[in-house]
């Protein structure tokens, strides 16, 4: 009777089992895109149809490229340990305000990247009394006048201070190691605060600064002011109105209104040079993270869009992380709790999301900027095919080029001999 039974279930398996892939095969996360591929044969992507459209496809942009020059640089001057000529450089960046061509500050990624090569070499971690951060320190009392040292020294004293605290959120950390990460985040802020970033004009020791918030006691106090000599000090930068919406994000020291409130006045102070970029990007920490459509003034914020990507001089790889950035918030679905007048904010924020994504994709992808995408040149052509879904059915064609996406009539049917 056992043996029997056993063959019946094996039997209602061997059943069921086509039955249960064709479920997954629609249901899953994926599913809602297979349905449209199956019901929406023409897709750029398609051998069949990649013709239609002329594209070019990069690895690097101008952008990226300006980062990778001075991250070889950078390279260069720690495969010599020459520790002292590398601040030197980063002083000279610092003080030139030497961007990239999308206006991103090259001191800052030159000594992230400084910092990145020493974790990848095992030179931070584990605190020694002969590592390089100790031998940085060393350096630093010997050279005062060189700011940009104190700053290498601080920036792997913090990152000592991080292999000690770990990733988790705060409450997950145990008292021992917010001792071990506080004690090291000490010597990082010993090293900064014998300079003052504005009376030596610098916006390297005002990032450096701002790093040390999460290992001190008194950081409600201290990130307002140190995000206003910031920003002061480099109005064009963006980078502090994106490190101060973090900290006024709930999980800090903020709530999402103060954020829309700081956002309006960031873009207040800096809207003769960079626009409503500011607000932009003072929300985009918060994209991923939680929900501020209820928050946001829309108009500013797809304004700010715009002019972050003027700001960034349309790089695609700029414009392909602003786009994802939008298509994000634009994913978020109305809350079950939401009343009536919050529901129709909701959706009504969505909506102009989703006209800015088509704008994006019309009008500022200029070339195919392949790390950027996830599915690589498969997933942009595909956006693309759902942006003009109403011009390909009807076998128009498309050239990508400095202005975005032409559309191009469809070529007249070959003669019949």
């Amino acid at each position: 009777m056992r043996n029997l039974l056993q063959v019946f279930a094996m039997a209602i398996g061997l059943i069921a089992a086509p039955f249960v892939f064709l479920f997954h095969f629609l249901f899953d996360r994926n599913g809602l895109r297979r349905i449209i591929d199956i019901s929406q044969k023409d897709w750029l992507s398609d051998k069949r149809h990649i013709h239609r459209i002329q594209f070019e496809v990069t690895e690097t942009t101008p952008m990226v490229t300006a980062r990778q020059d001075v991250c070889l640089v950078v390279h260069t001057f720690v495969a010599e340990q020459n520790y002292l000529g590398l601040a030197d450089y980063l002083a000279k960046l610092d003080q030139d305000r030497v961007k990239c061509p999308g206006n991103k500050s090259l001191s800052i990624e030159a000594l992230q990247h400084f910092a990145d090569l020493a974790h990848i070499e095992g030179n931070v971690g584990v605190e020694t009394e002969d590592g390089l951060p100790a031998r940085l320190t060393a350096l630093s009392s010997k050279h005062p006048e060189k700011y940009a040292l104190a700053a290498m020294a601080a920036a792997l004293r913090l990152r000592e201070a991080w292999a000690a605290r770990g990733d988790g959120y705060a409450n997950s950390v145990s008292k021992r190691s917010w001792d071990i990460a506080e004690n090291r985040a000490g010597h990082a802020d010993s090293l900064l605060s014998k300079s003052d970033p504005a009376e030596l004009n610098s916006p390297l020791l005002a990032y450096s600064r701002y790093q040390l918030l999460p290992f001190v006691h008194d950081a409600r106090d201290r990130y307002l002011p140190y995000y206003q000599v910031w920003t002061n000090l480099d109005p064009i930068c963006q980078r502090p109105h994106e490190e101060v919406g973090f900290k006024l994000l709930p999980r800090w020291f903020g709530d999402l209104d103060s954020l829309e409130e700081m956002a309006r006045h960031a873009a207040a102070q800096t809207q003769d040079p960079v626009g409503l970029a500011a607000y932009y990007k003072m929300f985009s920490c918060a994209i991923g993270c939680d929900p501020i459509h209820l928050v946001i003034d829309v108009d500013m914020f797809v304004t700010g869009a715009r002019d972050l990507m003027a700001l960034r001089r349309y790089d695609p790889a700029a414009v392909t992380q602003i786009y994802h950035e939008v298509d994000m918030l634009a994913s978020w679905d109305v809350p079950q709790q939401a009343n009536p007048e919050q529901a129709k904010k909701w959706a009504d924020t969505n909506n102009q999301l989703r006209f800015l994504l088509d704008e994006i994709l019309a009008d500022h992808i200029t070339q195919v900027f392949r790390p950027g995408w996830d599915g690589g040149v498969v997933e942009a052509l595909n956006r693309i095919t759902d942006r003009f879904r109403a011009e390909m059915d009807a076998g128009c064609h498309f050239e990508m080029g400095d202005n975005g996406i032409t559309v191009l009539p469809p070529e007249p049917e070959p003669a019949l001999a």
